[in-house]
């Protein structure tokens, strides 16, 4: 593992390679569940870094996980467990910040580490907003990690996060890494190294994308939602029509890059917070509004008595560092803390 380690270091720089317990204990843990082992934790600083960083733990055999800002909630982006059959490899793309607007803004191209606050940010300057809104959007959840696992399931009228324009690695049958770029846009050029440079340099214009009948959202959900006697949910995870390969990979290929649909922001908002102490009420509700409305709400969201009085007496600690810290220092902030746990744990008397 030293000279994987050593070949690591060649090409990101010694500084972005973890290895130490104590450093990688962070990237080693899930926000809610999921912790277990990784020879090394590299962060790549550019696209081509981030493939010949693939490439090497491939060769080597490692069992790789890909993780941004790690804030799933299904342990998907950190390991679990320390009895893999492998050595493991964390390749964080936090860094890996890229995005562009493409004909007047009508989609965006995002990098790995683009999170879905910037997208956010940016499309309010052209009164548009992005493919999907999440509960963590406001700690760093990426754009290409929502796509990767569906995100967004409470949004009424753009569904969860979807598009079939991608740029991607995978591990083909032969065992050897191949880049799948189907992303759209040509002119980029034939090597995975020039193809992943002049993306990364902004070398292409609106007049290099190409339609060819694929769709960068999931723009029939508002009309699939409204079927009220569907055989199954209108929407559940890991729907096999959903799944298409950047789309619903959940970890199983490594992605680059992404085109997603925006969509126009309402002219008006307006919340309404509703509560009853019988379900079946709600469930009238839904199903008179998906039959007669004739514009869907934006989003429903819902919070059961225990949740909200578990976030109540919980979470104001992540509301007051949201607040005070910004999003951007709160992986710093939670990695301090888990070095900090990483040591106390160490002493018998106290609980763990």
């Amino acid at each position: 593992m030293a000279e994987i380690v050593e070949a690591f270091k060649n090409i990101v720089g010694e500084a972005n390679v973890l290895t130490k317990e104590m450093d990688t204990a962070y990237y080693r843990s899930g926000f809610r569940c999921g912790f277990g082992g990784a020879k090394a934790v590299v962060f790549p600083s550019t696209l081509v870094e981030q493939w010949k960083v693939l490439q090497v733990a491939v060769d080597a055999g490692c069992a790789i996980i890909m993780q941004a800002a790690k804030t799933g909630l299904t342990g998907g982006s950190s390991p679990s467990g320390f009895d893999y059959d492998r050595d493991v490899v964390i390749i964080n793309v936090s860094r890996l910040r890229g995005l562009h607007l493409l004909r007047e803004g009508a989609q965006a191209l995002a990098f790995p580490g683009t999170t879905l606050f910037e997208l956010t940010q940016e499309l309010k300057k052209i009164d548009r907003v992005p493919h999907s809104v999440l509960g963590s959007t406001t700690i760093g959840a990426t754009v290409i990690g929502g796509v990767a696992n569906n995100a967004g399931g409470a949004l009424c009228k753009r569904g969860s996060s979807y598009t079939e324009f991608a740029l991607y690695a995978r591990v083909n049958e032969q065992g050897m890494l191949e880049l799948i770029d189907h992303l759209g846009i040509q002119n980029l050029g034939e090597t995975p190294e020039e193809i992943l440079t002049r993306l990364e340099a902004g070398e292409f214009t609106d007049a290099d994308l190409i339609d060819d009948g694929r769709v960068a959202s999931d723009n029939d959900y508002v009309n699939r939602i409204r079927t009220l006697d569907a055989d199954v949910p209108n929407r559940y995870n890991a729907d096999p029509k959903r799944l298409y390969e950047a789309s619903g990979s959940a970890g199983k290929v490594a992605c680059f890059a992404v085109r997603v649909d925006t969509f126009q922001a309402p002219k008006k908002k307006q919340v309404f917070i509703l509560g009853t102490n019988d379900p079946d009420h709600f469930v009238t509700m839904r199903r008179d509004i998906l039959a007669t409305f004739e514009h869907l709400p934006e989003m429903v969201e819902y919070m059961n008595r225990a949740t909200f009085t578990a976030a109540e007496k919980y979470a104001k600690d992540v509301a007051l560092a949201i607040k005070y810290l910004g999003t951007e220092r709160l992986p710093k902030a939670y990695a301090l803390k888990a070095k900090a746990e990483y040591l106390l744990n160490k002493i018998p008397l106290l609980p763990k």
